[in-house]
């Protein structure tokens, strides 16, 4: 090398390391802004204790959050904010701005320099961090690589909903509580939704985790005849399987440090109140075992299936076994317009479930690139 290129790579160097210097400064200030602080008491409570070890509670906050938010760990994403405003996730690539990706020769999906940065404790971290900021929050794939989760989150938003999302979120809830299942609300990062948790003790296969799901919704709307799923966005996991050479879709964590400043991203109680000891709430969170999952689904198994008619054959509907007589309150009334109009005043919730059911449809094109595992 010529003693202008040395010199060169000499500055670039010391550039290097004035950086990876100022990330590690950063780094140790973490400790001092990571929730550490005591949590506000409770209404008529003794005042918390002061934190005698700030990293031993910074620790333990950690490894409540990592033991319940479990998903791959070889891979995950970050939130972006483009130059135009347009913002997204996408994984974190260790050569992310490498000569060919700054000047766009590859796309993610096809670059040969790819390299997945793994989720480790630096990343939850940065996301928890009270001055985190909008490019610190973490996406992660709930899909482990032998097809199995560790929680499923129902997603409801305010959407084409005229009657709000609370009132969904809370039939859903019910039917949680009825079925001796502990599930979690928390209000979005928008704040103009909510994402309900269920955790489980061990992986479980994902498609049992969504069969939970569909049980639980079907169930809600026969209990709450208003609740008509456009409030209802989807559930986490999204698949049953992973997707060849994809990892499913991503669902970003919550108690994000720039969100919780607008009160959102956090847990919130059915007055849909933020919890002021977020930290005491998750570390007693109980988790559904696997055995009381196999129970569930076998005494719920009608609910599964949002929609009972057959695509081939819709004349051969087999009739809802729980539908009796009692379930008529009056004759009747339809009237048919531009669509075909039932009185709810005359027929129980258990009937509306089923005419709900016989109304919906399969779309093929997600059965087809689901069994082909494609990205939905």
């Amino acid at each position: 090398m010529t003693y202008e290129e040395l010199l060169a790579e000499n500055l670039r160097l010391r550039a290097r390391i004035r950086e990876l210097e100022q990330e590690n400064a950063r780094l140790k200030g973490y400790g001092s802004s990571l929730l550490c602080e005591p949590e506000p008491p409770q209404y008529g409570s003794k005042p918390s204790r002061p934190i005698l070890d700030k990293d031993a509670e910074i620790q333990r906050r950690l490894d409540i959050f990592r033991s319940l938010f479990r998903g791959r760990e070889d891979v995950f994403a970050q939130r972006f904010v483009s130059k135009t405003g347009k913002a997204g996730y996408q994984p974190v690539c260790k050569n992310r701005w490498s000569d060919g990706c700054v000047e766009h020769k590859y796309k993610c999906d096809g670059c040969p320099f790819r390299e997945f940065v793994p989720l480790d404790e630096t990343a939850f971290r940065r996301h928890l961090d009270k001055d985190a900021k909008e490019t610190d929050v973490i996406g992660i794939y709930p899909i482990l690589e032998d097809n199995t989760v560790c929680f499923l989150c129902a997603d409801f938003d305010d959407k084409n909903c005229e009657h709000g999302y609370q009132d969904d979120v809370l039939s859903y809830v019910r039917i949680c509580k009825e079925w001796g299942i502990s599930a979690y609300i928390e209000r979005s990062r928008s704040g103009k939704g909510a994402h309900v948790w269920i955790f489980f003790e061990e992986p479980i296969l994902a498609t049992d985790a969504r069969r939970l799901g569909f049980a639980v919704i079907g169930a809600a709307m026969e209990s709450n005849v208003r609740l008509d799923m456009k409030s209802y966005d989807r559930f986490l996991p999204n698949q049953d399987f992973l997707p060849k050479g994809g990892f499913g879709n991503l669902i970003a964590l919550p108690l994000q440090g720039l969100a919780r400043k607008s009160r959102n991203s956090v847990f919130v109680d059915e007055s849909f109140e933020a919890f002021k000891d977020q930290w005491s709430l998750l570390s007693s969170a109980r988790k559904l075992s696997a055995s009381e999952l196999k129970s569930i689904l076998a005494t719920h198994a009608y609910q599964i299936e949002l929609s009972s008619s057959s695509e081939t054959k819709p004349w051969e509907t087999p009739k809802p076994d729980r539908i009796s007589f009692e379930d008529f309150h009056s004759p009747v009334k339809l009237v048919r317009a531009n669509g075909l109009y039932v009185q709810i005043k005359s027929v129980s919730g258990k009937v509306l479930r089923h005419l709900k059911g016989l109304a919906s449809f399969r779309n093929p094109k997600y059965y087809e690139l689901l069994n082909a595992r494609k990205p939905l």
